[in-house]
This record gives structure tokens, C-alpha cells and sequence, in this order.
């Protein structure tokens, strides 16, 4: 039987090739892994994280010998183990390309043949996602608000996201004073976010699933009495308002 969670172990992982999540694949003792921070044509030092189905899921600890020529060092100081990317470490033009040959192996499987191919659409490498569903949860004396651990259900720990917006990057670090407020923190297990398009770049809304109605420590039930509400008022039109007649145990949303 797989366990989920072994003891970590250092392997030495040669890397031939990428999946489709940008996990570098490797073969070793007749095992398959799947390897962060690991491309193709690298041998690395991979310690087991996690194990399931079959596959040992490693990160990628060190570099041993080879070194991709599209390589580059993260601009973030949360990769590899915050799961919001993969492949924080190829250069912009190596991902399209990976990406291209995804689709194009996607679509032979189903006996499809383009005649022709576009040139991919691209866009900044930081700061363009403005979307993102944020895992929360309470550990210790607060809250954290962020992607999800590669390998792990665990929440990583961010201030910070150079991918997502300027906005909605400086929102996390307010958010988790604003739930730490709510009586019900730990019945909160998820944020969505989204931003307007670039002629709105102040339209955020936050979509908050909670499994118990909102209070706040004061015996208030909408959160927009509390100070995020002064940092950042509420657009003329809200998608649902955060106001006793929609506290119950349903989706809420609201932009700011």
C-alpha cells in the first residue's frame, strides 16, 4: 500500500523530460517520479515529498550535473514549494513552448492535425494573473491566505505574490487581519479573488466560501464594518452584499 506522506529520502533523479504540469519526469530503481524545480537534461539530488499511486513526487534540492540552457533563477522568493507555479524556472519563451507541445500532443491523441500554427500569445511573466483561488487556514495564533504547497494540502506561507497584480499581491497580507477578525476563521477554508480588466485595475472582488455564518468579534456579522472596508471601500455595485440579510451559510461575495 502507498503511503501519502513517506519519510524524506535523497535520491539522485535524471530528468528526461517535462509533464504536463512542468514536473520534471525521471526513472529511478525502476520508480517513477515527478521532480520541482528540475528540467530536462539535469541530474539533481531529489528528496521524497510525497508518494501516491505510484508516483514519488521529489524536490529537487540540488543540481548535480547538466544545467538546462533556459534555466533562470525565480523572481520569487516562495518558489518551488508554493504550488502556484511550476515553471518559475524556464525562461518565458521555453514555457510557451512546452505549453505549444502539450497541445499539440492533446490534440493528436484525439487524431487532430492543425494545419497551421499562430504564434503564441504571451504576456508579462509577473504580474498578469488576476484571478487566483487561495487556500486559508488557521495555524498557530493567525491566519494564512495563499496558494496551496506543491505536493501538499498544506497552505503556503506568503506575504506576497509577484504573479497575481499589484492589487491583489498588497490585498493578502489585509486579508489575514480582516479573517483573523472573524469568529469563524477556521470555518473558512478558501478565497477567490478576481480583478477587472486594465481600464479597472481598482475593481477587486473577493469571493469568500465559509461554512458558518460571518461574525465578527464584536457581534457585527458584515465584515465591511471592519477597517478593510475603510482601506479599500466597496464599489457602487457589489455581486452580494455582505450585510445580515445574506448571512447564512452560503457563498458571499464582494469587490472592493
Amino acid at each position: 500500500m502507498d503511503r501519502t506522506k513517506p519519510a524524506n529520502r535523497d535520491v539522485v533523479l535524471e530528468i528526461t523530460g517535462l509533464d504536463e504540469q512542468g514536473l520534471g519526469i525521471a526513472e529511478a530503481q525502476d520508480r517513477p517520479y515527478r521532480v520541482r524545480n528540475a528540467l530536462p537534461g539535469e541530474v539533481v539530488m531529489g528528496r521524497v515529498l510525497r508518494r501516491r499511486k505510484g508516483l514519488r513526487y521529489a524536490d529537487g534540492i540540488a543540481l548535480i550535473d547538466g544545467h538546462h540552457p533556459e534555466r533562470k533563477t525565480s523572481p520569487c522568493s516562495y518558489f518551488p514549494r508554493c504550488g502556484g507555479c511550476t515553471l518559475h524556472h524556464l525562461h518565458t519563451d521555453a514555457q510557451l513552448a512546452h505549453k505549444e507541445a502539450q497541445l499539440r500532443q492533446a490534440l493528436l491523441a484525439r487524431e487532430v492535425t492543425a494545419e497551421s500554427w499562430r504564434r503564441p500569445v504571451s504576456i508579462n511573466r509577473l504580474a498578469y494573473r488576476r484571478k487566483a483561488r487561495l487556500g486559508v487556514r488557521w495555524v498557530g495564533d493567525g491566519v494564512l491566505i495563499g496558494f496551496r504547497e506543491s505536493f501538499s494540502n498544506r497552505v503556503a506561507r506568503i506575504d506576497c505574490c509577484p504573479i497575481l497584480t499589484t492589487e491583489i499581491s498588497e490585498l493578502l497580507s489585509q486579508l489575514k487581519t480582516t479573517i483573523s477578525s472573524l469568529s469563524n476563521a477556521r470555518a473558512i477554508p478558501q478565497i477567490e479573488v478576481a480583478q477587472g480588466a486594465q481600464n479597472t485595475p481598482g475593481a477587486v472582488v473577493l469571493i469568500i466560501r465559509h461554512l458558518s455564518p460571518f461574525r465578527l468579534s464584536g457581534g457585527s456579522r458584515s465584515p465591511r464594518s471592519y477597517d478593510f472596508k475603510r482601506c479599500h471601500p466597496p464599489a457602487p455595485v457589489t455581486k452580494v452584499p455582505l450585510s445580515p440579510a445574506h448571512a447564512s451559510h452560503t457563498n458571499r461575495a464582494g469587490s472592493f
